[in-house]
């Protein structure tokens, strides 16, 4: 076992794509960590941002008016109160700017925050200044209390701790993820930001590792018959590819995270990290969420392990155990997915997708430590349900992997009695190995003449194999048949292939459950700020603000006429009539911008305006003008105007890129290099398959989320108005236009969804041609190795 274990792990460590995952993923990392602002590190309680405050204190400190109220008997409580809290703030601000180093700083700070719990401000937390005091006074006890004002001045220990991935980005990258996110009028969410770079380059490297072992146990090699019991052979191939995604994991940090330790020191285990999760303060040390999070990674490392394992044994193929791997990696990515208002809050506790985003269940230390910057803000999801979650996944695919072992052994024993008889000595150990070469070896002594009879090639032969097989080949060459024969052959060869195979049903099948989740799960819309409610809020606050200093208008005139128009939207009777007045106001509200009327505090771009006046008016000529909350009440047409918003178009060309996959794998493998056509031949067999195939696997795939939504909500209108913002906007580039109709090159602010789907159908088929294309020049590329006239020479040769 020792051996098997050591020799998985060489292959896995010798493959190029596990060192290519590890080195793009480490630079990304690092070249986005060494590209963070200064603002990443900073705080309530900086030095430069109370150097602010210390210069306000001192303007109201030298007025004239301030030195005389304070002189002054105070005439009541309330303006005695006053003057000690004025007097306090001025000696804990002298305090501040008197220490000379971070020890006595930190003490500044502990004065200050009992300053405010005695004195309290307007909108004053006692449960973050609780929490802000426990953490200042744990730091306060360490040998050496430091205060940092840049990620390069941490030690190791103090940043792989600290909450960097709120602030990671990439130059490229970022920019990416943005434009193919959802977005809305108004986002809001009640969690931290989530990174999707920082989660993907940890987690990314951590999957290619366990695919490099297994890649080994399905490839017809030597280890796919390793003379081992399977249970035995099971546990080191899970085990090696686990340590080989936790040693990808630490391959990507480690080069970061030696150098800030050369340079600023290890740092200190002891050091203090407490931050709010879902309410409730957490309160620990950076040894302890160390030692949390590499739990939850080992534990995850298992479950990938696993996953792929159980894909093996019960597929004998490596790729449906990819794409679950892969999705579950992904499923954090899920916009809102961790917001106690996502329609995913109530199920996040018990996936073990939720325990995968590990920084986010560990937590990390900050200096703003309040209950907005909530490190994960839905209930249960903390260190103890991750270990019950991920253990309980990992226990229940160990039970499905040893049932299709079983099952396995079972049919395995029942096929050799069948052949062998009670009594054949074929039944016995090693019977099904002497059987199969017994079978190859009539195969070789009859090949000639089955391949004279157009019998097909064994895929474990080659062109190099037997004398016999050498001839056949030759003579097959003799009679090659027409070119248009030979393509329609090959590309049905294709076709069979990649419909036998089990990554075209797990695609469609991985794609159809992610399509079908607006439709079935409370998906929010984003629409939460168009409805009537909102023109309600919007009404009331314009009335408290009306006459005060935050109206949002010079002339009175101005703020009459802005009640009167919100009024009409706010109580509109119906549903149309809402549209109407919400139209009305819109244009008004625009065109008082555009007139510079409103004061600066309340102005906005006056466009954002004129598109909710245009999706207003839009919506009071459809038959049904109401407005969908929640993605379960769309009708087929903006279900995919919704999912053309919320997903990107290479989810959608899932089926081609596997398809792709597929037919290079079947091309490298040798199952069909040996066809004798030539490259563009080859390349037009392979692309016509795959686009075949992609497309209708892709309208198999939309088949249920349109079903589903159809049945809900009938078919709908074509028309109804789509808001398209700049976040979400899905414009092709412009040579891609004439593809997809004029709505490719750039979409209104306001368009229809028949337009947007429309769009959407166009970006799957762009989609999918470049993957089909790809795939059939890099089949060409494969499938050189063997050529019908190179095998004719190397028998004439060997021959003379």
């Amino acid at each position: 076992m020792a051996r098997y274990a050591a020799t998985l792990f060489c292959l896995a460590v010798r493959s190029p794509l596990l060192w290519v995952s590890v080195l793009v993923a480490s630079a990304l990392l690092w070249v986005g960590v060494a590209n963070m602002p200064a603002l990443a590190v900073s705080g309530p309680y900086d030095r430069q941002s109370m150097q602010t405050n210390f210069d306000l204190y001192e303007q109201q400190e030298a007025s004239a008016s301030q030195r005389e109220w304070l002189a002054r008997e105070p005439s009541s409580l309330l303006e005695e109160r006053a003057q000690e809290e004025f007097v306090d703030r001025g000696r804990v601000y002298d305090l501040m700017r008197a220490a000379t180093d971070d020890r006595s700083y930190i003490k500044a700070i502990l004065e200050l925050l009992r300053h405010d719990e005695q004195y309290p401000y307007a909108g004053f937390s006692h449960a973050e200044n609780e929490a802000s005091q426990e953490f200042y006074q744990q730091l306060l006890r360490l040998e050496d209390p430091q205060l940092y004002e840049s990620i390069q001045e941490m030690p190791a220990i103090a940043f792989f701790t600290y909450r960097w991935q709120e602030w990671f980005s990439l130059p490229i990258v970022s920019q990416l993820l943005a434009s193919l996110a959802a977005g809305s009028a108004e986002p809001s969410s009640s969690a931290a930001s989530f990174s999707p770079e920082a989660h993907l380059v940890m987690m990314v490297p951590a999957v290619v590792a366990s695919a490099c072992v297994f890649r080994w146990k399905t490839r017809r090699r030597l280890l796919d018959a390793v003379p081992l019991v399977r249970g035995a052979a099971s546990t080191v191939e899970v085990l090696t590819a686990a340590a080989c995604s936790l040693l990808a994991m630490a391959a990507v940090v480690l080069p970061g995270l030696v150098w800030l330790a050369a340079k600023n020191g290890l740092g200190n285990l002891s050091y203090p990290v407490v931050y709010f999760q879902a309410g409730e303060v957490v309160a620990t040390t950076a040894g302890e969420v160390i030692f949390q999070g590499a739990s939850l990674c080992v534990l995850a490392t298992l479950v990938i392990a696993l996953v792929l394992e159980l894909s093996c044994c019960a597929t004998h193929r490596m790729t449906p155990g990819v794409i679950v791997a892969s999705a579950t990696v992904l499923a954090p990515l899920i916009p809102d997915y961790f917001d106690r208002l996502s329609p995913l809050a109530s199920a996040a506790p018990w996936l073990p997708s939720t325990y995968l985003g590990v920084d986010k269940v560990v937590g990390g230390w900050s200096y703003f430590i309040n209950t907005e910057n909530d490190v994960l803000p839905i209930a249960g999801c903390d260190y103890a349900h991750g270990l019950l979650v991920l253990g309980g996944t990992a226990l229940v695919l160990v039970t499905l992997v040893t049932a299709v072992h079983l099952f396995c052994h079972a049919l395995r024993l029942h096929r050799m009695g069948s052949v062998g008889g009670p009594s054949g000595g074929s039944a016995s150990r090693g019977g099904a190995h002497a059987l199969e070469h017994s079978g190859a070896a009539s195969s070789s002594r009859d090949g000639g003449a089955m391949r004279a009879k157009g019998a097909r090639f064994s895929p474990r032969l080659s062109a190099r194999g037997t004398p016999d097989v050498r001839r056949a080949f030759r003579d097959g060459a003799r009679d090659l048949p027409a070119p248009a024969a030979t393509v329609r052959s090959t590309t049905a060869a294709y076709l069979t292939v990649l419909l036998r195979g089990a990554a075209i049903p797990a695609a469609v099948v991985c794609e159809a459950a992610v399509l079908v989740l607006p439709a079935v799960v409370p998906f929010r819309t984003g629409m939460e700020a168009y409805t009537q409610d909102a023109y309600v809020s919007r009404y009331q606050e314009h009335s408290r603000a009306q006459g005060g200093d935050l109206a949002a208008f010079s002339d009175p005139a101005f703020a009459r006429r802005d009640i009167e128009l919100l009024a009409d939207a706010a109580w509109a009777p119906d549903a149309r009539s809402f549209a109407v007045a919400a139209a009305a106001y819109e244009g008004w509200w625009a065109a008082r911008l555009e007139e510079g009327a409103v004061l600066a505090a309340a102005a906005e771009n006056p466009g954002i305006a004129r598109s909710r006046e245009e999706f207003y008016r839009r919506l009071s000529e459809l038959d049904d003008p109401s407005i969908a909350l929640v993605g379960s009440q769309l009708s087929p047409v903006r279900l995919v105007a919704f999912d053309a918003r919320l997903y990107p178009a290479l989810l959608g060309a899932l089926p081609y890129f596997a398809a792709g996959a597929m037919a290079i794998s079947a091309t490298r493998r040798g199952l069909l290099r040996q066809v004798p056509v030539r490259g563009w031949r080859r390349a037009l067999s392979v692309a016509s398959a795959t686009i075949v195939v992609g497309l209708v696997g892709a309208a198999l795939a939309w088949l249920p989320v349109l079903a589903v939504a159809l049945i809900r909500c009938g078919w709908g209108e074509v028309a109804y108005p789509v808001i398209v913002w700049d976040a979400a906007s899905p414009g092709l580039l412009p040579w891609l236009s004439a593809l997809v109709g004029e709505a490719g090159a750039s979409l209104p602010a306001v368009a229809t969804a028949g337009e947007l789907a429309h769009l959407y159908v166009g970006r799957l088929a762009v989609t999918g041609l470049i993957a089909s294309v790809a795939s059939s020049a890099i089949s060409v590329v494969v499938g050189r190795t063997v050529r019908v006239a190179g095998a004719e020479q190397e028998i004439s040769r060997k021959e003379l």
